[in-house]
């Protein structure tokens, strides 16, 4: 028996949050390293494949939908700005917000990641079952627009 196998966890095992967290660890490791060839992290992934989506997406807007603090959000931009990904604009009108756009780099490192993700994708798929994926996706939505009463006490 190896040493994890003898530990008692507690019935942890058995709940939804500890469940969660550690398929959470297994997809972003293997996500990770899909994305380490183009030398882009998770996060910066879907900030480039959303801004890709919805130029002109101003930075506020993405950071509420990613449920991302303004300053961490404020942090990657600039570093996806330094790396000439990603082009932030002045909003017209309004002196306080920023537009976002993918340069022409940006644009073509989406791609090669795309083809990276779309890789990670399949494995996590066969992992799943093509009938059980679609399933848990409404889960787990479920579970995020909920927020709102997890909290309440």
């Amino acid at each position: 028996m190896s040493d994890t196998e003898a530990i008692d966890m507690a019935g942890l095992d058995r709940e939804v949050c500890f469940a969660l967290r550690l398929a959470q660890l297994a997809v972003f490791k293997d996500l990770t390293t899909c994305l380490k060839p183009v030398a882009l992290r998770p996060a910066e992934y879907t900030l480039l494949a959303i801004v890709h989506a919805n130029p002109g997406l101003q930075q506020n807007a993405l950071g509420a939908v990613l449920s991302v603090q303004g300053p961490n959000l404020v942090t990657m931009v600039d570093q996806l700005e330094a790396r000439e990904l990603i082009l932030r604009s002045p909003v017209p009108n309004d002196r306080r917000a920023h537009a976002l756009h993918l340069t022409a780099k940006g644009r073509s490192l989406l791609r090669q990641a795309k083809t990276a993700h779309a890789k990670h994708q399949a494995r996590l798929n066969r992992c799943l079952g093509k009938a059980d994926a679609p399933d848990l996706i409404a889960i787990l939505n479920r579970i995020a627009a909920a927020e709102a009463w997890i909290g309440e006490r």
